[in-house]
């Protein structure tokens, strides 16, 4: 089964934006293991509100890559290979994880994140926090309805002081006390 991983960057109090969608606090020194993440994408899955970013650039970033777009209503141009859906995730991606391919990236944004969390779609998270404090903004996560539990994979420091969280997502293999942690073999 194909994952569907949540590779994204936040600060240290939550926010993927500022409150006007600012991104200057995103460090540009290295590509922070991009590079080699993105060899094994093949679709990249985004809400509209992230497509209107994306779209604004001056060149267009996945070019090449299947892109589909959770949008009530789709632009009137998109490059070749971009899709558009009304439909919820969870209608779409349990049936697009089930298809032959390499990782499926939630590139974005927070309510996309957060419908994908509820429906129990996100296999993967990839965090890369920023030593930042905003304060206000766009949230990576919005309410939750009730909580899930990822468990940790690894932590990558970097130079800079940012520091890339995998977690993966915890399932009925995993057996957990009733504080949410992990038990351990006897």
């Amino acid at each position: 089964m194909r994952p569907l991983t949540l590779y994204i960057a936040t600060t240290l109090d939550g926010y993927i934006a500022g409150p006007e969608g600012q991104l200057d606090w995103l460090f540009d020194d290295e590509d922070y293991g991009y590079d080699e993440f993105y060899q094994d994408v093949d679709l990249i899955v985004m809400g509209r509100k992230t497509w209107d970013f994306i779209s604004s650039l001056d060149e267009y970033p996945y070019e090449g890559v299947e892109c589909l777009v959770f949008a009530h209503q789709p632009p009137k141009k998109a490059p070749p290979g971009v899709r558009f859906t009304s439909q919820s995730p969870a209608e779409v991606l349990p049936a697009l994880k089930t298809q032959d391919g390499g990782v499926i990236w939630l590139c974005g944004g927070g309510e996309l994140a957060t419908s994908c969390l509820e429906a129990g779609l996100i296999d993967e998270m990839r965090l890369f926090v920023h030593p930042f404090l905003l304060g206000d903004g766009i949230r990576l996560f919005g309410k939750l309805s009730e909580p899930s539990v990822f468990l940790p994979d690894s932590v990558t420091p970097y130079e800079s002081g940012l520091i890339e969280l995998s977690y993966y997502l915890a399932t009925g293999e995993d057996e957990f006390e009733e504080d949410g942690a992990e038990q351990e073999d006897d």
